[in-house]
């Protein structure tokens, strides 16, 4: 698969989120660039590298600037959709942790429940291609940017 990404602007949080999906070894220097512009540590960008240079399969990390209110979600490649739906599902909601404790959110309350389904509704038009074989499998670039009107 090639690497996508997409760019989320959850406007109820004034939050940034970008999505690397099906990441490589290949594909290190874009996450890095992100990572940067979000102001992440130096060490947790170290971090990182080395494990996105690996190669292995069944991996993600999140790494979250909560002073400027951005989050990068990285995810490599999978062997099979169930172990992609592990991974996306706890990368998210690392997300929502940091965005809850951000705000003061109560960690098991409707809105954080809310919140959790509509990251994942704008994230499903990303995440089919696991799911099925239908219109996206063949996508060769999705880089979108999607903005949260709630």
């Amino acid at each position: 698969m090639i690497m996508t990404n997409n760019m989320i602007y959850l406007r109820q949080y004034d939050w940034l989120l970008h999505v690397f999906f099906d990441v490589t070894p290949k594909d290190v220097y874009d996450v890095i660039v992100a990572l940067e512009d979000a102001a992440i540590s130096a060490n947790i960008i170290r971090r990182s590298v080395s494990l996105m240079k690996k190669g292995e399969y069944n991996y993600g990390f999140t790494a979250t600037n909560s002073i400027i209110k951005e989050t990068i979600i990285v995810i490599g490649e999978h062997t099979s959709r169930e172990d992609f739906l592990n991974t996306m599902q706890h990368e998210i909601r690392h997300l929502v942790d940091d965005i809850a404790v951000n705000y003061g959110l109560v960690s098991n309350g409707e809105e954080v429940g809310y919140m959790t389904g509509t990251i994942n509704t704008l994230l499903a038009q990303n995440i089919d291609k696991y799911f099925c074989s239908c219109q996206h499998s063949d996508r060769q670039d999705s880089r979108q940017i999607i903005l949260a009107t709630e």
